[in-house]
């Protein structure tokens, strides 16, 4: 008598989404992390997927998140894109954790304390730079790095 339950491909098909079919919010917001680290480097869907040996179609849908990124390809993509895999999940807000249709709970940490993350990896830095490296005004890019350093010297 075999006793392994049968898993139906509905449910096969729909176990890493959300109870309602959805995506989960984490594929969708490691995928954000992936773009932004992509556009950053001025790296096209199509050069990154040559890189990864896949092809530009799966590149967008890992940055959708309509599928989900193994970890062995996820240490591809860290290598690649010159981050550590902690990077895809650096600064992911609260409420977008909690939406994992699995909602572990940290039980390591439990006092809830922040580790400090190195401000070059946030999702605000980076966002920072995406930007700043599109400026090619060689005179605008020293106003802002002035207006910058003013900025932290008034506070």
């Amino acid at each position: 008598m075999n006793t392994q339950k049968q898993i139906s491909s509905s449910q096969v098909r729909f176990r890493s989404r959300c109870p309602n079919g959805e995506i989960n919010p984490v594929d969708v917001y490691v995928g954000k992390r992936i773009a932004l680290r992509r556009k950053l480097l001025n790296l096209s869907q199509d050069v990154l997927a040559k890189k990864l040996g896949i092809t530009f179609q799966q590149v967008q849908k890992y940055e959708k998140g309509k599928n989900r990124i193994s970890a062995s390809r996820l240490w591809d993509y860290s290598q690649i894109l010159g981050v550590e895999i902690n990077y895809f999940f650096q600064d992911m807000p609260q409420e977008i954790a909690n939406q994992s249709p699995r909602m572990f709970h940290n039980t390591v940490n439990e006092q809830n304390i922040l580790l400090d993350t190195p401000f070059d990896l946030t999702s605000e830095a980076q966002e920072i730079l995406l930007y700043y490296s599109k400026i090619h005004h060689p005179a605008i890019s020293q106003a802002i790095t002035d207006l910058l350093k003013a900025l932290t010297q008034s506070y």
